[in-house]
């Protein structure tokens, strides 16, 4: 059975492309909890999403929360941490990569949250075992593209796509 780090690693792959694409830093070596991936040529740090998903349920899933069998509380992670430290949020699925300020998804959040809806993993879904669940607000992508600074195609593409 794959292991959740393996799927993390598989995404890392995407996340690097990104990273050679835009001319940033990717961080190699990420910590769990980490809460930015690259870091731009002027010092902004971004958190890149691979959301492959997202382009068939139109959602992004903006996850804040998670618990483990090892700790059956719910935890910030995702977005919780990553609004402390990062300066942009990108979602990127095989059709576009959307280019947020941390600050504007903050203020989405504020305008709109109680519009989303909020929903929880299962397990099997990226490799989660029983009891390793996360929480997440599904957004539009149209009101993710409200809030966004940019909207460009993808620079990648993930060929076995979000089943």
């Amino acid at each position: 059975m794959a292991k959740v780090s393996d799927f993390i690693k598989e995404q890392n792959h995407y996340e690097r492309e990104i990273a050679k694409f835009m001319d940033w830093k990717f961080i190699e070596n990420q910590k769990k909890g980490s809460s930015y991936d690259c870091i731009t040529s002027n010092g902004s740090k971004v958190e890149i999403k691979m959301d492959w998903g997202s382009k068939t349920t139109r959602n992004h899933y903006l996850e804040f929360s998670q618990k483990s069998p090892s700790n059956p509380d719910w935890i910030p992670s995702g977005f919780s941490l990553s609004k402390k430290t990062s300066d942009y949020w990108i979602v990127v699925n095989n059709d576009f990569m959307y280019i947020s300020k941390t600050k504007e998804i903050e203020r989405m959040i504020d305008e709109k949250g109680e519009t989303f809806r909020i929903t929880t993993t299962r397990a099997g879904i990226n490799n989660n075992v029983k009891g390793q669940y996360s929480k997440a607000y599904l957004v539009p992508l149209t009101i993710l593209e409200e809030y966004a600074v940019g909207k460009i195609k993808s620079p990648v593409h993930n060929p076995t796509e979000y089943k």
